[in-house]
């Protein structure tokens, strides 16, 4: 017991000795801006950009290393598949062309060294150094590098570049820095034991030796070719234009429980406020209800020939396989989870109550789904403070179900560790206008 204890203090100090290391041998680097990249009503990350004390923001995507990227991720998780969807359809957004064909490379080796999803806490860097090398860390640790500059540029321009978000853009490169979103990023920070783990990514497979090895038939697969989704990109979030009442009251949060019949408590129909956009990937736009946003739709890109590697999708239901790249990857997905978001916010109320006592708020809530969309458990991720929105959301979500049927995409980005069910974060937001 004391040898097995010896062994895993020996461990642990190993993995924070090379955390350090990494540390001390990458320029001391300060926020410069920060910003919250929602997507398909998700936050995904809290974005850092990081520079050397002093240096300014004038003509920063000229100016040459040490600067970097950080990814902080916000959401519960997202797969490496849905992660560099993402870094590639910004990257190609905010630069105006496709990614060139060693960039491609770049990413593929990448995620060849992520053995598993990205997690809330973890911290992604893209970094340039002084002399011109482009290097990719997680969690401190140092996944790949490449003597390319031009590679972190062309991700940077994801993030400032002339046609990428504005909103993105515009926090990145104000010159401030919101405290709640400064508060947000310091929270967000990878457990020792996450740590440990992706470090061990970096490290060859152990070898094993076999004495003898069966012929094994290979089964023939069917591929699919899929084309560019068509659909409603992303809903934001439900809010009603309801003008402000005085004396506000206070109200302690509690879990989530069956909401008791109330007639004072009766709730304020909430049409479904959807927000889309094919050039704008952050999604932080509020609509007033009655007037809805119009929506617009997924357009196929017309920008020069894909050299990406399609992956290969793995189906749990048959021996076929889905050929699709990371964009269509990234597409398929939003446009499954834009059609959840849809239903779930053409059924929130707003509960009267909550309306007088000017209860604002947003709700988080993870569902369980099976793979036919069948909602199989609900539970409260994080609440908005207040017990009678957290109900509401939860009612909304109840009475939405079922909800599609998940996509092969929506399987893989979801499927729980233990493989038996789907689990889909669903956030909810009161805001009083």
């Amino acid at each position: 017991m004391l040898l097995n204890s010896s062994l895993r203090l020996r461990k642990f100090a190993l993995v924070a000795l090379l955390f350090s290391a990494t540390l001390e041998a990458r320029p001391a680097l300060e926020p410069a801006g920060l910003a919250a990249y929602t997507e398909t009503a998700r936050d995904i990350y809290v974005a850092g950009l990081l520079l050397a004390p002093g240096t300014g923001l004038d003509n920063i995507y000229l100016a040459p290393g040490p600067k970097e990227m950080e990814y902080r991720i916000a959401t519960r998780r997202i797969s490496s598949r849905g992660f560099s969807g993402t870094l590639l359809l910004q990257a190609e957004m905010g630069s105006g062309q496709r990614a060139p064909e060693h960039v491609i490379g770049v990413i593929n080796n990448l995620k060849s060294h992520m053995k598993g999803a990205l997690m809330q806490g973890d911290q992604f860097v893209i970094s340039l150094s002084a002399d011109d090398a482009t290097s990719f860390y997680l969690n401190g640790t140092e996944l790949l590098s490449v003597d390319d500059g031009s590679v972190f540029d062309f991700f940077f321009a994801g993030w400032v570049g002339a046609t990428s978000s504005s909103l993105l853009r515009d926090s990145l490169l104000s010159g401030s820095i919101d405290t709640g979103t400064m508060a947000r990023y310091r929270a967000l920070v990878p457990a020792e034991k996450r740590v440990a783990t992706t470090a061990q990514w970096t490290q060859p497979a152990p070898t094993v030796e076999i004495a003898e090895v069966a012929a094994v038939p290979i089964a023939a697969v069917a591929t699919v070719t899929v084309a560019a989704a068509t659909k409603t990109v992303a809903a934001t979030e439900a809010a009603v234009a309801i003008p402000a009442v005085t004396s506000p009251l206070t109200e302690p949060a509690s879990t989530l429980a069956p909401a008791a019949s109330d007639a004072a408590d009766q709730e304020v129909n909430t049409p479904a406020i959807v927000a889309a956009t094919a050039t704008e990937t952050i999604t932080n736009t509020t609509a007033s209800a009655p007037a809805i946003a119009e929506s617009t739709e997924f357009e196929p890109t017309t920008l020069s020939n894909d050299q990406s590697e399609p992956v290969q999708l793995a189906l749990a239901s048959d021996a076929s396989v889905l050929v699709i790249d990371d964009r269509d990857y990234q597409r398929q997905l939003a446009t499954y989870i834009s059609e959840v978001m849809t239903s779930v916010f053409a059924n929130v109320k707003y509960p009267r109550r909550a309306v007088k006592r000017q209860r604002e708020g947003k709700v988080e809530l993870l569902a369980t789904l099976t793979a036919e969309g069948e909602l199989a458990g609900l539970a409260l991720e994080n609440t908005s403070g207040f017990d009678i929105l957290d109900k509401a959301a939860a009612k909304a979500i109840e009475n939405a179900a079922p909800f599609p049927e998940l996509t092969d995409v929506a399987r893989e980005e979801f499927l729980t560790e233990d493989g038996s069910n789907y689990v889909v974060m669903i956030p909810v937001t009161f805001r009083l206008q």
